[in-house]
């Protein structure tokens, strides 16, 4: 006779399988260890950290960088012909990334809390390497390409740090569980703000529409670029050549990489600048637009620049101006500036209301220094300038400070994102440059304001309620660590096999 018996029984635990199965593919209940990690373990672990970290940086890098999101889609424009949405493609890819390392660093943390061996599975650690090697690859092309980004992510800091530094005492306050439970276990064994703008966004950019549409929203005024045609008339665009936002391909289809100024004003009058916005829909603005919208848009042409000087003195906007210069092989090569001179005082535009780049002290203009002047402060006093205009990365919050204390006039481009856009208004900046003016114009205050004797006493709070909590935590875990020590001579059967008994017992 036969008897059959139960001999043991395994409550599977999913939860575990899962852990297990996922960072190390250990998907059998066998196949789990509970022994202390290897140095092996351990040093993949702090790769995976250090990745993570790297991919936390970079996206921060990127969601600050959208404020100059359109510069870097620009560039790509221009160098491939095609309009390529490169900063959404980084995000979605770094995203991505950012989520993979975030699950493994979880499933590690898990394995820590559950007495498991930190075992990653080779595939992973591949992973890991290429996602590092990615990481230090997009760093160092930014860096080259773009490096002019750093100083904004310098300057978000101001914005972003306090909850920055909340957010990491937490952070660290919360694993000192973790790793108090490791570490004894071991022992033991503002002010008015305005801006100017282009409005590229909503409209095709620096034509007669996208300065009318930008009057909609309260606009201090607007900053365009001049340039001269081969027959001596200025006209406002800004690319030195046609590719990019016209339809010269279907006009003059021989000369699409001829300079603008070889053209006659009348060969530039039959360019169109709107069917190029509507076909190619560069900024996503284009499904918002009503039919009627899109009629006008695509019957845009290049304006002259005494067609905007008319528009401007029939509204109280102020003009800032670029004016690029020409070749020498130009026959107006010497006289650009005494043309768009001359055209600004026939106006009838007072002085204050037409900011010209450059040192114009003997025309009837407000002179405002080159953007790319260095050493702002001084060049600024020492040419006596009363405004000033310059990219948002190159004045440091002391330099704002050293033009208020002269009262004189800054603005800044380009400003796009709302949190850069309250930072300078608390700063009490007097402008800014801004292609998102119908997003700007629904802030009617900063999004938060903290001052520095305020942001003072939370830094030291926090750091001392965090420090408070860490001791706390070290000593209820070395109490229970102490109580559930056992003598090596208790032990406790949870399985216990079960057979039939044998005669005579």
């Amino acid at each position: 006779m036969v008897n059959h018996a139960k001999l043991q029984y395994y409550k599977q635990n999913y939860c575990l399988v899962c852990m297990t199965g996922l960072l190390g593919c250990r998907w059998h209940r066998y196949k789990q260890s509970t022994r202390d990690s290897r140095k092996r373990d351990l040093v993949v672990f702090t790769l995976v950290l250090l990745t993570f970290l790297f991919i936390d940086f970079l996206l921060y890098y990127v969601l600050i960088a959208k404020n100059d999101v359109y510069n870097l889609n620009w560039y790509m424009f221009w160098e491939f012909k095609k309009w390529i949405s490169m900063h959404t493609i980084l995000l979605a890819v770094v995203v991505t990334l950012f989520c993979y390392l975030f699950l493994l660093m979880i499933l590690s943390v898990c394995h820590v809390i559950n007495g498991h061996q930190l075992y990653t599975h080779p595939v992973h650690i591949v992973f890991v390497v290429l996602c590092l090697c990615f990481c230090i690859a997009v760093t160092v092309v930014l860096d080259e390409l773009w490096k002019t980004e750093w100083a904004v992510v310098w300057l978000s800091l101001k914005i972003t740090g306090p909850f920055l530094q909340i957010g990491v005492v937490t952070l660290m306050t919360a694993l000192t569980w973790i790793i108090a439970k490791q570490w004894l276990t071991l022992s033991t064994c503002c002010v008015q703000f305005v801006w100017l703008t282009v409005y590229l966004i909503l409209a095709p950019e620096n034509t007669l529409i996208s300065f009318q549409t930008a009057m909609n929203y309260n606009v201090y005024g607007i900053e365009t670029d001049i340039r001269l045609s081969y027959d001596g008339v200025h006209f406002v665009f800004h690319d030195s050549t046609f590719r990019c936002t016209t339809n010269i391909a279907d006009v003059f289809p021989d000369y699409i990489d001829s300079s603008v100024s070889a053209f006659n004003i009348s060969e530039i009058k039959q360019l169109n600048v709107g069917s190029w916005f509507l076909k190619e829909n560069p900024f996503g603005t284009v499904g918002d637009l009503s039919d009627e919208e899109k009629n006008i848009y695509n019957s845009q042409s290049i304006p002259t620049f005494e067609e905007l000087l008319t528009f401007v003195n029939k509204t109280d906007l102020i003009l800032m101006v670029d004016v690029f210069g020409t070749s020498e092989w130009h026959p107006e090569h010497n006289r650009t500036r005494e043309i768009y001179m001359e055209m600004i005082k026939n106006s009838g535009i007072p002085k204050s209301r037409v900011w010209v780049t450059g040192n114009h002290k003997d025309y009837n203009v407000t002179s405002i220094p080159f953007p790319e002047t260095n050493n702002p402060v001084q060049y600024v006093m020492r040419d006596n300038f009363t405004h000033v205009n310059f990219e948002h990365h190159m004045l440091s919050g002391e330099e704002i400070k050293e033009f208020q204390k002269y009262n004189i006039t800054t603005n800044v481009f380009q400003v796009s994102a709302v949190w850069l856009y309250s930072l300078y208004w608390c700063m009490g900046l007097s402008s800014v440059t801004s292609d998102k003016c119908h997003v700007l114009e629904r802030l009617k205050e900063p999004i938060w304001h903290l001052p520095p004797r305020n942001y003072l006493i939370l830094w030291i709070a926090v750091d001392v309620l965090s420090a408070l909590a860490v001791i706390t935590i070290f000593i209820v875990q070395r109490r229970r660590i102490l109580r559930s020590t056992f003598s090596p001579k208790q032990v406790y059967f949870t399985d216990v096999i079960i057979g039939p008994k044998r005669p005579g017992n």
